[in-house]
């Protein structure tokens, strides 16, 4: 019996100790940081949010996941500020709203007094479809002229007053309500005036309306070089986005820089099969803008892993 009892009290011990561990094991569990998951049944360890801390020059940021219809990551995404060359997606989409791509541009000596030299030739004549590409991959000023003057004299009488009306329109139908044009281009029209004003988040919203109804106007843009020719010259140009030659997963992309705008960049991206994530970036600096996508791109790929 004495043996019995001394058993029992051994069993007792070790019954005791198996709670004590139970209960401390089960304090731990609920102390730690958790959430609910969306059912209520369970606990899930909350993972630390990678875009915490991220550097970025960029005033404003825009992150939209167009695959799960949600943002991932913003900032000031709402204010209003210098477009740049962005513009020249909206240019392409009245273009090809108010005339076929196979419509004739015929470039004039007007067109290319336009800042920058593209190294078009007065006279040249291009397919509308291959110069909207020339323009929106090189981020041509004089190609932005030309097409804006062609489509103007198609559709619009002559004035190219009308063909930047039909733009703010397209704006206003999108829903863009911080976005206005007051030139084809993006180009500043003084030192206090830029040729277009909008935000990040407005910008999203056209890239995405483009991707939906005129996807065309993005698919030379995937390309860090691209050989385009008119019917007298063939064209060797270099995209402006430098991030296509780096960095894979771009399937869509428009730079922009001025005095007024600084750098800016907006890039549709895939972020895994049939994933596409759209991020813009307003008012960096001429190479920040690139820096700044690149590491909104790492980690936005890292929080939806």
């Amino acid at each position: 019996m004495a043996r019995i009892k001394i058993k029992m009290k051994q069993i007792y011990k070790i019954i005791i100790f198996i709670i004590i561990v139970a209960l401390i094991f089960s304090a731990l569990f609920f102390l730690l940081p958790a959430r609910k998951a969306d059912d209520g049944s369970a606990r899930i360890i909350e993972k630390e949010n990678p875009f915490l801390g991220l550097n970025l020059e960029a005033k404003s940021v825009y992150v939209f996941d167009i695959a799960k219809n949600k943002p991932i990551f913003e900032i000031n995404k709402n204010i209003q500020l210098p477009l740049a060359s962005i513009v020249k997606v909206m240019t392409a989409t009245v273009a090809l709203s108010e005339a076929s791509p196979g419509s004739l541009v015929e470039i004039s000596a007007e067109s290319i007094m336009e800042e920058g030299d593209d190294k078009l030739l007065v006279g040249e004549r291009w397919k509308l479809s291959d110069i909207l590409d020339f323009t929106v991959v090189k981020s041509s000023n004089d190609g932005a002229s030309a097409v804006s003057s062609a489509v103007s004299a198609f559709s619009f009488g002559g004035d190219k007053e009308n063909f930047i009306d039909k733009m703010n329109e397209v704006a206003g139908e999108i829903g863009l309500e911080q976005t206005y044009f007051l030139n084809e281009t993006g180009l500043d029209l003084n030192k206090n005036i830029s040729g277009a004003y909008g935000s990040a988040e407005d910008m999203a919203k056209l890239f995405i309306y483009v991707l939906k109804n005129n996807p065309r106007i993005f698919d030379a843009t995937q390309y860090p070089t691209l050989t385009v020719s008119s019917k007298e010259v063939t064209h060797n140009i270099v995209n402006s986005d430098s991030l296509t030659a780096s960095v894979s997963g771009i399937v869509a992309s428009k730079t922009g820089y001025t005095d007024l705008a600084g750098g800016n960049l907006a890039v549709v991206f895939d972020a895994g099969f049939m994933h596409p994530v759209v991020a813009v970036v307003l008012g960096s600096s001429q190479a920040g803008r690139f820096e700044d996508m690149k590491k909104l791109m790492e980690t936005t790929l890292e929080s939806l892993r």
